[in-house]
Formats: structure tokens, C-alpha cells, sequence
């Protein structure tokens, strides 16, 4: 279960959507009050949590999650994360922080790797993943291309994870490095050497793919 805490009804429904339509179960909450009367009496996965809200600030959320031991992860959306915020509520014990407003494949890719991180992502679904030739398995981590097992380093592995959870999407240098390093400041060098492996290596099994395309001046895409 993903606990959606967003006051903003708009925010809170194109959440809800989002993540439905991967499968992913959720429970909508509108302030800090009623999502602390739900985490009272259930247990959640993950929680996505704003941090201005009525009744209830964000922070008195997390505070009060942590305070009661609950380890699922928490992360923090909100338009006002500038680094005194950010370090208050990594020290309340928040797990990652978007900035609205916010893209929604990062935001889903982000969902992905807190509930992997938590290994909370095969009871909420999307265990094996299929694009053409490519199959994704979460449960061992592989990833086949033409049936054959694709022999990937940590950070192949999750880059080429992105694009086949994300098929037909093209994707920014910025956001591939966001995504997958996990780091605000990206190298550009560093996401063109890791696709050019890529690309080698799904070669070696067959020579004429063109699965992984340039999209120049922006980013990559995988059709």
C-alpha cells in the first residue's frame, strides 16, 4: 500500500493515476491528521508526503512515523526544499525528497527504488516486466535481451531497468542521471559511456538492434 499525503486534490488524484496504472495499490489522505489517524491502524509500503499541509505539518508526520518505528520509506514532496528543509527532514528520518513541480516518470522511478531498497516491491506487484525482446525480472534482478541473460554491471542493470519500465519515453541526460545516480549534479560523460555499453552489449547478441535511440540534443529513448 502507497499512502498518498498531498492536500492539493489535483496532485493528490494525478498521484493516485499514476501509480494505479502500474498496478500499485493506494490510500489518498489530505492532510497530516488523517494520515497519521491511518498509519495508526495500518501498514503501509511507502508514503509520499508533502510537507505544507492543514492540521498537520509534513514534518509532524514523519516525526510521528518514525517515532512510532514504522520503517517504510518516506518520500518528501513539496516545492519548499531548500537545504535547511532537506536536512531537517532527513534527520526526522525522510528517505528522498521531489521537487514539485515535479516529472512524472522520475517520480515513479524514484517510488520504484525506495520500495526495491525496502523490498517491499514484489508484494505491490510488477514482478516481471516485458518490452519486444527485452524481459525484465525483478525477482532475481535479470535482465534477458532475445532470451539470452544480459551480464550487467550494477548501474547497467538499473539505467537499462529505467528505460524498459518506461518504454517509448524519452529521457533526459539530466533525468537518466537523477534517476539512476541518484544525484542532483549528473555527468553527461558518465550517461554516454553507460549507453554506449549498453549498446555493445545487446549487439553481442544481435548486431542490427536499435532498440536504445538517440534522441539528439535531449536524451535517450528505448522503442
Amino acid at each position: 500500500m502507497i499512502l498518498i499525503v498531498e492536500d492539493d486534490k489535483d496532485i493528490n488524484n494525478l498521484i493516485k493515476e499514476l501509480l494505479s496504472e502500474r498496478g500499485f495499490e493506494t490510500k489518498q489522505v489530505f492532510d497530516g491528521a488523517e494520515a497519521v489517524d491511518y498509519l495508526k491502524n495500518n501498514e503501509v509500503d511507502l508514503m509520499l508526503l508533502d510537507l505544507m499541509m492543514p492540521k498537520l505539518m509534513g514534518e509532524d508526520v514523519i516525526n510521528y512515523a518514525r517515532s512510532m518505528n514504522m520503517k517504510m520509506p518516506i518520500i518528501v514532496l513539496s516545492a519548499k526544499i531548500d537545504k535547511a528543509t532537506r536536512l531537517g527532514c532527513l534527520d526526522l528520518g525522510c528517505d528522498d525528497f521531489i521537487t514539485k513541480p515535479f516529472d512524472t516518470d522520475e517520480l515513479i522511478s524514484r517510488v520504484r527504488a525506495q520500495l526495491r531498497r525496502s523490498n517491499a516491491y514484489n508484494r505491490l506487484g510488477e514482478k516481471a516486466v516485458h518490452f519486444e525482446d527485452f524481459y525484465l525480472d525483478n525477482d532475481n534482478n535479470v535482465i534477458s535481451f532475445k532470451e539470452v541473460p544480459l551480464n550487467l554491471t550494477r548501474m547497467e542493470y538499473k539505467l537499462l531497468r529505467l528505460l524498459i519500465e518506461n518504454p517509448k519515453k524519452v529521457f533526459t541526460k539530466e533525468n537518466l542521471y537523477r534517476s539512476v545516480w541518484e544525484d542532483d549534479i549528473y555527468s553527461d560523460n558518465t550517461i554516454n559511456v553507460h549507453i554506449s555499453n549498453l549498446r555493445n552489449k545487446l549487439k553481442e547478441i544481435d548486431p542490427d538492434h536499435k532498440y536504445i535511440k538517440t534522441v539528439w540534443s535531449i536524451g535517450y529513448i528505448l522503442k
